[in-house]
């Protein structure tokens, strides 16, 4: 059975915008999760790759996650 992910972005201008897409079963993030989370704290840029779509969003227009 596939998850769900769901993730709600606050932006600096107080919109919201909410992202949802199904987690791939064949990808193991465990092992990769802190390095991702550690590289993703340091980048200017939060880059998701959802299915066939990708969006860049630039941190400095983020408030929250």
């Amino acid at each position: 059975m596939s998850q769900m992910i769901r993730m709600n972005i606050e932006y600096i201008d107080g919109t919201n915008q909410v992202f949802e897409w199904q987690a791939d079963p064949q990808a193991d993030a465990a092992p990769n999760a802190a390095s991702q989370f550690e590289r993703a704290l340091h980048d200017e840029y939060i880059i998701m790759e959802m299915g066939e779509k990708m969006m860049v969003i630039y941190k400095y227009n983020v408030k929250t996650i």
